[in-house]
């Protein structure tokens, strides 16, 4: 059914497990009231989310539906380069899909964060195939292209957001015009690791909402003053930081719309 690809591909659960390790079923009316909550401002395709009883909804939204499925589904694998990408820095590659019959060379066109361009000719043998996909009899394939044996050790790809251009051409074919042959996409390229605190050990800290502190000097809320209380008490079994919950002033005036405002 249509509907239930639809629930699948947008991440609305059918069921989840409690503390108890009880299977908790959802109800199909609950799952596409959040489904409805989700969709309520997409455009393309509109939807329209009055009724959520699932007939009634299936009935209003069929054409809709199958086009957000094939969007969400189908289209990915036909869009050659995702919009947004990323990798480890220490092994930097990009995703291409491509029709099952593609078997050219790659034209790729890097822009570093920098503004430094790099181009690479990769041949269709240097892809490793990751994924296939098939859609009204025609087949597509998912590549990995690893940039590590293209590029220069010397110069090797920085960490940043680079713009990345690849267009698929015959062996030895003219210059290509970036713009209007080649698809985009944006590279992320980070290290395969955040950055340790201290060298030699690991760093430790804890998560709290300040809300959540209790102290006898309060009324049953945390403030500054316990914050500052526990600082001063982990410091001295050397907690590295404290993950805390944003904090938002509430302005000069305290109106109706920032009563909603979180502490």
């Amino acid at each position: 059914m249509s509907l239930d690809k639809l629930l699948y591909l947008q991440g609305v659960g059918a069921s989840y497990t409690d503390y108890s390790g009880r299977t908790v079923q959802h109800s199909l009316t609950d799952r596409i009231g959040i489904l409805a909550c989700m969709l309520s401002t997409c455009q393309q395709p509109k939807f329209n989310c009055e009724e959520l009883s699932p007939e009634a909804f299936v009935r209003a939204n069929q054409d809709a539906i199958n086009q957000r499925n094939y969007d969400l589904d189908v289209a990915p694998w036909q869009r050659p380069l995702a919009p947004f990408q990323y990798a480890s820095l220490s092994a930097p590659s990009f995703i291409i899909s491509l029709p099952s019959h593609w078997s050219r060379e790659l034209r790729v066109r890097i822009i570093t964060e920098a503004g430094t361009p790099i181009e690479l000719t990769i041949p269709f043998q240097g892809l490793e195939l990751v994924g296939d996909y098939f859609y009204d009899s025609h087949a597509y394939y998912r590549y990995r292209v690893s940039l590590a044996p293209f590029i220069s050790a010397e110069r090797p790809l920085p960490m940043g957001y680079h713009r990345l251009s690849v267009c698929c051409t015959e062996t030895g074919a003219q210059p290509v015009d970036w713009d209007s042959e080649a698809h985009h996409g944006t590279l992320l390229l980070a290290p395969p690791k955040a950055k340790q605190l201290s060298e030699g050990s690991k760093p430790w800290g804890i998560s709290i909402a300040l809300y959540s502190l209790r102290s006898e000097s309060q009324w049953g809320i945390g403030d500054f003053g316990d914050l500052n209380s526990l600082i001063a008490w982990l410091s001295d079994y050397g907690c590295d930081f404290i993950q805390l919950n944003p904090l938002h002033a509430l302005g000069d005036s305290f109106n109706k719309e920032e009563a909603y405002i979180s502490p």
